[in-house]
């Protein structure tokens, strides 16, 4: 309990980094970026646990998971997590077409990162799930003379365009809901599908696409996947939020309403539809 006190009382600032900006030799540049240590006034040869930062701005409230706390309590660590490159504020200036965002490059930023905070650590354990957890496989896989261990939940290592089995799952789950839920929902992006990829109403194509958040100059598979994609994002809130359930059980689900639940979804992971874009640096959402 007392180490645990300590940890609460400690937590760190954000911290800046002068970072690489080609690990690989072609361009000597280099970016701020930003990162947080929480712990670090734990002595150095303390081991650390690694968090792989998400898509986004990196949360200067609670950054880590709740299993990275608990793992740090448990081996009394340090806690580290890195700002990804080209998300929140550690963007290298001068690079429009992104030649350097990878998850190489991603790599090779968090371990210059660990060996100039924790030089000595006697263990490094790297922690993340989904894309963060294959960042945390490949850098333990890479550099196992670096990272002792991981800990990876639901990291994808094959690429696979068509997932019908996760669509599947998603389906079953609505019909557990109720029966109608699924074909409300099917029919709205079926509406919304037609009228944004198609210009033959402008000002409804806009009128729908902000209530999204996107502006009307927004990629259509950008924005349709992204409005898709955020129902998988609902159901692993559920038990949260309830947002599912609450939509399910709309009298009628438009697009109006459905941006809605699309928005406070963002808003629970603290994100905007440009964290989840980094492509589209210009795709400014509608703040009003």
């Amino acid at each position: 309990m007392l180490f645990a006190s300590l940890l609460a009382a400690h937590a760190a600032a954000v911290s800046v980094f002068n970072q690489v900006l080609d690990h690989f030799g072609a361009q000597s540049g280099r970016f701020s970026q930003r990162y947080i240590l929480e712990n670090g006034y734990l002595d150095e040869n303390s081991p650390i646990v690694i968090q792989i930062g998400e898509f986004g701005r990196l949360d200067e409230v609670d950054p880590f998971y709740p299993t990275t706390r608990a793992i740090a309590n448990v081996t009394k660590s340090k806690m580290l997590i890195v700002e990804n490159r080209y998300f929140g504020e550690s963007v290298p200036e001068n690079d429009e077409k992104m030649k350097y965002l990878s998850v190489s490059q991603m790599i090779e930023d968090i371990l210059c990162i660990v060996n100039e905070i924790a030089p000595k650590s006697r263990h490094r354990l790297v922690i993340g799930g989904r894309y963060s957890g294959t960042v945390a496989l490949y850098l333990r896989m890479k550099y196992p003379q670096h990272i002792d261990s991981a800990w990876v939940s639901m990291a994808p290592v094959k690429i696979q365009t068509f997932y019908s089995d996760y669509d599947y799952n998603l389906i079953r789950k609505l019909h557990k809901i109720n029966d109608a839920c699924f074909g409300k929902l099917q029919d709205v992006m079926i509406l919304l599908n037609k009228t944004i990829t198609s210009n033959e109403n402008p000002d409804l194509r806009k009128e729908y696409l902000k209530y999204f958040g996107f502006n009307e100059n927004v990629d259509d598979s950008f924005g349709l996947y992204l409005i898709a994609e955020n129902l998988g994002l609902m159901f692993d809130i559920e038990q949260n939020t309830g947002y599912i359930k609450q939509l399910c059980n709309e009298k009628s689900i438009t697009p109006q309403v459905y941006g809605n639940y699309f928005k406070k979804t963002l808003d629970y992971y603290r994100l905007n539809v440009n964290d989840l874009n980094p492509f589209l640096l210009n795709n400014i959402p509608l703040n009003d």
